[in-house]
């Protein structure tokens, strides 16, 4: 039976993850030729992985599932998120400030590279699927029904966006300060403005 993979993400041009079905997390070192299981501990669905500052990873998914690898994804080890909600997505900045989004309205937040988590509020009970964030300050979160949230005091407080839409958001990356784009369903591309 063929794995059921949902995210993925690179280190190099020749190191990769990918996440998905199970708690699967595969890698490979020589740019996709070859896959190599990795022992996850988790049988949860992952849908989202990130790794940053070289070996530093994270991945999320059901239930409140998130693990961290600090070799590369070698090495995975459970973290406490406090929900058991489902968590869609991870962002983290090179410092290892992290959020993780999910099941109505969660918005998980870390300042140690996703070791601990605290709950952060959200002024939604919709879905949210990814966050990005620019320089120190400005953050980008989406989701379900069109729902687009900016902060510019690097996400202690949100302000729902103008976004006459109600197809999912899916993603979201923020480049710069100054612009941020999300996409989703029905082709759509929005650039996101609002701070």
């Amino acid at each position: 039976m063929e794995t059921f993979l949902l995210g993925v993400t690179c280190i190099s041009a020749t190191n990769c993850l990918v996440v998905g079905q199970d708690g699967t997390i595969e890698a490979t070192n020589d740019g996709s030729g070859t896959w190599t299981a990795r022992r996850s501990g988790a049988a949860s669905l992952l849908y989202h992985v990130l790794c940053w500052s070289g070996p530093r990873c994270v991945t999320v998914g059901d239930n409140g599932a998130i693990l961290t690898s600090s070799d590369g994804g070698m090495h995975w080890v459970a973290r406490d998120s406090g929900t058991g909600n489902t968590l869609f997505g991870v962002w983290c900045s090179p410092q290892g400030s992290c959020f993780a989004t999910g099941l109505n309205g969660t918005l998980l937040a870390s300042s140690d590279g996703g070791v601990h988590w605290v709950g952060r509020a959200t002024p939604t009970a919709v879905n949210l699927t990814r966050v990005s964030c620019a320089g120190t300050r400005v953050c980008v979160l989406v989701g379900q029904i069109g729902t687009i949230f900016t902060s510019d005091d690097a996400g202690r407080t949100w302000a729902a966006q103008r976004f006459d839409d109600d197809w999912t958001l899916d993603d979201v990356t923020c480049p710069s300060p100054t612009t941020c784009l999300a996409v989703g369903g029905g082709g759509t591309i929005v650039r996101v403005r609002g701070w």
